[in-house]
């Protein structure tokens, strides 16, 4: 399911980055002609969330991926700073579609999973 809505999301992210482009090309001929600007705020606000989404459901799916590889590996083949750097990175894509997405659940379920992880970290890092 990640796939289609990662699937999705790129192709809506591909069309607003078109018309974001052409705001910015008629803001830039409204200048030039001296026409009053008009605003196209609404088009960043939806490019932002977009992006929010993208960047959460790409967390999911290879949370999913990371996750299944350290449990595979023996503990003492674990890179512990490269574990520390990914488990951060997925906790901070967290708490930005959560900030930024309020209400969707998609963001607190895969907290959940990330926290179960933190403890973690400083455990291999101790080997």
């Amino acid at each position: 399911p990640a796939d289609k809505v990662i699937a999705f999301l790129k192709e809506h992210a591909a069309t607003l980055e078109t018309h974001q482009t052409r705001a910015q090309e008629l803001e830039e001929y409204q200048v030039v002609l001296g026409l009053p600007l008009t605003e196209f705020g609404l088009i960043e606000e939806v490019v932002e969330e977009v992006n929010v989404k993208l960047d959460l459901w790409q967390a999911v799916k290879n949370w999913g991926t990371a996750t299944k590889t350290w449990e595979a590996m023996p503990l003492e083949t674990v890179d512990a700073e490269t574990l520390e750097k990914e488990v951060t990175a997925y906790n901070r894509t967290v708490a930005r579609a959560i900030q930024r997405l309020p209400g969707n659940p998609v963001g607190p379920k895969l907290r959940e999973r990330v926290k179960e992880w933190l403890p973690v970290v400083p455990l291999v890092a101790d080997l």
